[in-house]
């Protein structure tokens, strides 16, 4: 017998996981002010916030914080319970199964699937490098999740020995050496899969970091700060 078939699953408002969503990030529109984004301002929180702590009880502030929607906070997140990631899953499947003579059967399966997501597990998210690039646009890090297993192929064996009741062998045996060395069976299982996606991501530099912006330095961030020269 073979059969064939597909599976299909999609994830909705799913838990984000680690790392955390920045919520005092420099709105993405205003990265179009380029270098003005790093010139030094009067503090209007000046004598009102007075935690030397803070970073921010100086007379003078950089203008990328007054603009950020929670100005008065130097670090502001959401809770890593937070929900909007989404997943999908889309596997074709296959399976084979077989019943010799003489006592033996064979199932083999093969999986050719694909899943991605933008928010896979604590801390092992790959494709964010446990750091969001933007956390407005999270869909920038949707990629392949870090349990994606693209090709899985298992095959298991069964051969029930030709000695017992009803066998080739020992059905006019004592009862007792029946129940003993009767009707015993052989079984064997082996996997070949894919394995988990590596860490490819590398870290360097990230000039939006003094944005808000905690992701490495990619292409999705270059290009934002490409954006942002032509503008100035």
């Amino acid at each position: 017998m073979i059969e064939a078939g597909y599976t299909g699953v999609r994830g909705r408002r799913l838990m984000y996981g680690n790392p955390n969503l920045n919520a005092d990030q420099l709105p993405t529109q205003d990265l179009a002010l380029g270098d003005q984004l790093s010139n030094t301002v009067p503090n209007p929180f000046y004598g009102v916030i007075t935690n030397p702590n803070g970073g921010i009880n100086g007379p003078t502030v950089l203008e990328n914080q007054l603009l950020r929607p929670f100005p008065k906070y130097t670090y502001r997140i959401w809770t890593r319970s937070f929900p909007g990631a989404h997943s999908a899953y889309d596997a074709f499947n296959l399976k084979f199964t077989k019943q010799f003579s003489d006592g033996l059967s064979l199932v083999s399966t093969y999986v050719g699937s694909k899943a991605p997501d933008n928010g896979s597990e604590d801390f092992l998210g790959w494709t964010s490098g446990n750091m969001w690039r933007d956390s407005y646009h999270t869909n920038l890090d949707y990629g392949i999740s870090t349990h994606d297993i693209p090709q899985s192929f298992a095959t298991a064996l069964v051969y029930q020995l030709p000695y017992g009741s009803g066998k080739r062998w020992g059905s006019a045996a004592p009862a007792v050496v029946k129940q003993l060395l009767g009707n015993w069976g052989v079984s064997g299982v082996a996997r070949l899969s894919s394995g988990l996606p590596l860490v490819p991501v590398a870290f360097s530099y990230n000039p939006l970091n003094n944005c808000g912006f905690p992701g490495p330095n990619t292409l999705a961030q270059r290009n934002c700060e490409r954006s942002s020269e032509l503008n100035s």
